[in-house]
């Protein structure tokens, strides 16, 4: 199901806990993680990857195959710095398995860095506590805003400063999209970035007392108390789109209980992408 955030920003795909989750942001040629290949997410030419489990990695190198079996130019890759070894090994394993070589660039990501997406647009990675080492992310706009010492002048003197070559804007990252990949809710309220960002894309793997909330949290998943509990906290997100639900309920349930349990305050601002 495709999501409309902004004119130029949309979310498409599909996650499900323990099977697979593949987020696409086609205006930014971007997928967050790769646990399934659809051939209409091949021309995404960066792949953030959250953590390593095979829900989340399990297509990568089909993903790239392809992109090098159709000619296309290497991707941009980024995972968690401590798993970068064992994700090259299974790489050039695949490619003699494949008798191919493949065409990607595989990054190690840093932390408190700005990666460049596309014009105007950039991502950084934030640390968040899970079963394995993971990332969050978030996905900023860039603008380049004029200083206040310049903010007097006429047009026709700020053109003749730029002219001149003289720096006369800041460039500001604002906060966009925040997806928090696989995480405990603390990791949530652990990174500032996250609680600015003005969209959040946010798992909620257990809904139920069947599963409850220390059950999450020895799992290293949010449940939907931790929701529930902290809605004066996530209010201030204009939309937040729930995703990594267990399997064990269905598209009617979960559609059901955020409808009829969903605070007030929240109503209006949880959407679902399921499948």
């Amino acid at each position: 199901m495709k999501i409309q955030l902004t004119p130029n920003l949309s979310l498409d795909g599909t996650s499900i806990a323990s099977s697979h989750t593949s987020i696409y942001l086609q205006e930014l040629d971007t997928l967050f993680d790769i646990g399934i290949f659809h051939k209409q997410t091949i021309s995404s030419n960066n792949i953030l990857i959250s953590h390593a489990h095979m829900d989340h990695a399990g297509a990568l190198a089909h993903f790239i195959s392809q992109r090098t079996l159709f000619r296309m130019t290497a991707p941009n890759i980024y995972v968690p710095s401590e798993t970068i070894t064992p994700f090259q090994t299974i790489l050039q394993a695949w490619q003699q398995l494949d008798n191919c070589t493949y065409r990607y660039n595989l990054h190690a990501i840093e932390q408190k860095k700005y990666y460049e997406l596309k014009k105007d647009y950039a991502f950084m990675a934030f640390p968040v506590s899970h079963r394995v080492p993971s990332y969050g992310f978030t996905i900023f706009q860039v603008k380049n805003k004029l200083k206040p010492i310049y903010l007097h002048l006429p047009g026709y003197e700020i053109e003749k400063l730029r002219k001149n070559g003289i720096e006369i804007t800041n460039t500001q990252y604002e906060p966009l999209l925040s997806y928090t990949g696989d995480c405990i809710f603390q990791s949530y309220l652990d990174t500032p970035t996250f609680q600015k960002s003005r969209f959040l894309l946010m798992e909620c793997t257990f809904l139920n007392e069947r599963k409850n909330k220390q059950h999450a949290q020895r799992w290293g998943h949010i449940h939907w108390e931790n929701i529930i509990q902290h809605h004066e906290i996530l209010q201030q997100h204009e939309k937040i789109i729930l995703v990594h639900f267990s399997p064990r309920y269905s598209q009617q349930y979960i559609d059901k209980l955020i409808e009829t349990e969903s605070p007030p305050s929240l109503r209006n601002k949880i959407m679902t992408l399921y499948e």
